[in-house]
């Protein structure tokens, strides 16, 4: 199982009042593309994109390697408290995330972000230790609430 994790402006999902099967009112955040949004090697599912799909033990340990389990998990001002859901990015959790990606650069001077690839044709894992995930995700992070708290109304991150 993973999340489905997206960064941007919340909106409320279209709906046909109308419709009496349809009464459940959601709150969603868009996926899209921005070509300046940074890329990874071995990242083409994401690509430019504001949105990620890591496996939930991959995400809790990427929390807990880069020090953001409170942001992310605290049990009532977490960003991702309630799965699913869509909470509100502030300034200061954005300060947060550059003050952890800024701490993982100082103690990883060599690292480069990226990702190991699949090699699907053998199962294998391509260039394992070449690159750093959580160097890669902090980056991502950053980059993608900066552009939400700048250029969105309503800036929120969503988890599905």
């Amino acid at each position: 199982m993973s999340y489905d994790i997206y960064i941007g402006n919340a909106e409320l999902e279209e709906f046909n009042p109308d419709d009496d099967e349809c009464n459940t009112v959601r709150v969603h955040v868009d996926q899209l593309n921005n070509k300046d949004a940074p890329v990874f090697p071995n990242d083409e599912m994401t690509g430019d994109g504001n949105d990620r799909h890591p496996g939930y033990n991959g995400w809790a340990t990427f929390c807990e390697d880069s020090g953001l389990e409170k942001l992310f998990f605290d049990e009532e001002t977490g960003l991702m408290r309630q799965h699913p859901g869509v909470f509100h990015i502030t300034k200061n959790d954005l300060a947060v995330v550059q003050e952890k990606l800024e701490l993982w650069k100082s103690s990883h001077p060599n690292a480069v972000p990226g990702f190991g690839g699949m090699n699907w044709s053998d199962g294998t894992v391509k260039e394992p230790n070449k690159y750093d995930p959580v160097l890669a995700r902090l980056i991502w992070l950053e980059w993608w609430m900066r552009y939400a708290l700048k250029n969105c109304k309503t800036p929120a991150i969503e988890n599905s």
